[in-house]
């Protein structure tokens, strides 16, 4: 008997435990992931552009993933997303994703859209020598090789023959040389891509011509025997080149 009520003294005593541990556990569940705070979740940005979306909360580590790598790269430096488009044909219509993991599975998503701020000039093959700005000579539209718009004026392209600069140069002058503007180009003018070292030789009313260097060019589209190229200055004027390769 003694023997009995010793077992079921033991029985009671370990189904009070076992309550007790599962109650334990119902009053101290597992904690819930904590999703990470982006600095932005809605971005807009340009080909061949750079931004950045700080990650705070959360949990760290972080790992991230993007949804097309192809028309943006993503790189994750401590707490601070670094975003870059990639090329000349990353524009994009849809939204890429951008999914930020905590360590406890804690999950944000920013939505990046891409634009090509080119695709007007792109979309005409018109040949041209464009111009805005404070440098500005004029804006020119051509008609093949004769232009009207300051004067009358004749486009040019040179492979190397003019100012005794054996580069690429792309431009217009006026009959009676009073005018001129000519981009010169470092580089090949076939491939898409910035090009370091262009500068205009600029030529306004009969004053001595000058070069000016370019803070800025870029081949932007290269097809069908014809180039299109911007470029720009220091004080912010900016023009575009739209007229055959040189051969």
């Amino acid at each position: 008997m003694k023997l009995k009520n010793i077992f079921a003294g033991a029985l009671a005593f370990c189904i009070a435990a076992a309550t007790i541990t599962s109650c334990n556990k119902k009053e101290n569940p597992a904690p819930l992931p904590v999703n990470p705070t982006l600095s932005k979740t809605s971005i807009a940005m340009e080909i061949n552009s750079t931004d950045s979306i700080t990650i705070s909360g959360g949990k760290a580590p972080y790992t991230i993933t993007v949804s097309d790598n192809t028309k943006l790269t993503a790189t994750l430096s401590d707490n601070k997303i670094i975003l870059t488009t990639n090329s000349k044909t990353a524009s994009s219509s849809a939204p890429i994703t951008i999914t930020v993991t905590g360590v406890d599975k804690g999950v944000s998503i920013a939505t990046i859209t891409i634009g090509d701020p080119y695709v007007d000039a792109k979309a005409n093959s018109k040949f041209r020598f464009e111009q805005s700005g404070a440098s500005a000579l004029a804006t020119i539209i051509s008609n093949d090789s004769l232009i009207a718009g300051f004067g009358y004026n004749h486009v040019y392209r040179d492979n190397g023959k003019m100012f005794g600069s054996t580069k690429a140069k792309y431009g217009w002058a006026s009959g009676d040389g009073k005018n001129f503007l000519f981009l010169e180009v470092n580089g090949d003018v076939k491939a898409l891509g910035q090009k370091s070292g262009s500068r205009l030789y600029v030529r306004k009313n009969g004053s001595a011509p000058a070069w000016v260097d370019c803070s800025k060019t870029e081949v932007i589209q290269s097809a069908s025997g014809i180039t299109w190229i911007t470029f720009q200055l220091q004080d912010g004027t900016k023009g575009l080149v739209v007229q055959p390769w040189i051969q």
